[in-house]
């Protein structure tokens, strides 16, 4: 038996009038879509909320999870949870820390609406599908068909932001879980770069906003107050850098240290360290170890929710 989640996204949406929304029932048009061409199959279905997934915001999370131990408890093969693409890196991530599901949790977006002859929706739910029949694995995985036809397995916390422009997913060092290539599973032999040391609870009650402010470099930057924030997420130039010939910078540090407002820093964990590095370490920031920049905001928001 096998639980689908639906929570909208376009996945679960139509186009009306040369706008995409979600639509009531939509999504069980993929259940009906599967069984008209692989026959009957043991599904369970829930649908916490329908929401296009950039409108996803930290109070959602509960509910979604709730959702999902809820699946859990009724002894399900694996869970299907269907989602909008533009956020679906956030919520990986968000299930890789927050739980340690001994089956498989595959999160399956589209990246057109599935009427359209591009949409990729239907094959990632068909590889979800199999590759829990199939007790392939068990964790956080987003099943994801790409322009070169493959679809890959990533792990849920390892997955980067989109180009812009672009609706493929990427991963962290190119590392993925396994391939499904003209149907056959291909398990690969690139293991997570980025380990989960610590599991977080999730309260079940929390602020839609997350109050944690990022930050990423560029050449001139200003830095922004501080004041009402709970946490700093720092990002670095891809050398693991920071213009530290900044006065601002060094402003900044000392109002986050007055207001007891952490700042963390993603991007320094690769082992190379220029000059400009020996600067910023005197400024108590706390460096964050080898995980992704969405990984990175997901767990300083749980550190300091």
């Amino acid at each position: 038996m096998t639980g689908v989640i639906f929570t909208g996204g376009t996945i679960g949406s139509s186009e009306k009038e040369n706008y995409i929304g979600t639509e009531k029932n939509k999504a069980y048009h993929l259940i009906n879509m599967y069984e008209r061409k692989y026959g009957k199959e043991d599904f369970i279905t829930d649908c916490p909320f329908e929401i296009l997934s950039e409108n996803m915001t930290c109070g959602e999370y509960p509910v979604l999870v709730d959702s999902i131990k809820k699946m859990l408890s009724n002894k399900v093969d694996g869970i299907i949870l269907t989602h909008g693409s533009d956020t679906i890196q956030y919520t990986a991530a968000l299930l890789s820390y927050v739980l340690k599901p001994e089956i498989p949790v595959m999160i399956v977006c589209s990246n057109y609406v599935l009427e359209d002859e591009k949409a990729n929706g239907f094959d990632n739910f068909c590889a979800a599908v199999d590759f829990i029949k199939n007790k392939r694995g068990k964790g956080i995985f987003v099943p994801y068909k790409g322009a070169d036809g493959i679809t890959r397995i990533f792990y849920g916390n390892n997955l980067l932001k989109h180009d812009t422009y672009s609706d493929e997913l990427r991963a962290l060092c190119d590392a993925y879980y396994g391939y499904y290539l003209c149907g056959e599973f291909i398990k690969s032999d690139k293991e997570n770069p980025c380990a989960i040391n610590k599991r977080y609870e999730l309260p079940k009650k929390v602020r839609p906003m997350s109050d944690i402010l990022v930050i990423n470099p560029y050449p001139g930057m200003k830095y922004p107050d501080v004041t009402g924030y709970k946490a700093v997420l720092h990002t670095t130039f891809h050398s693991g850098t920071l213009c530290t010939k900044s006065d601002d910078l060094y402003r900044f540090a000392e109002n986050a240290q007055k207001c007891s407002i952490p700042v963390y820093l993603i991007g320094t964990a690769d082992g190379r360290e220029y000059e400009s590095c020996k600067e910023y370490k005197k400024l108590k920031f706390k460096e964050l170890p080898y995980i992704t920049e969405i990984s990175a905001y997901i767990v300083v928001w749980l550190e300091n929710n």
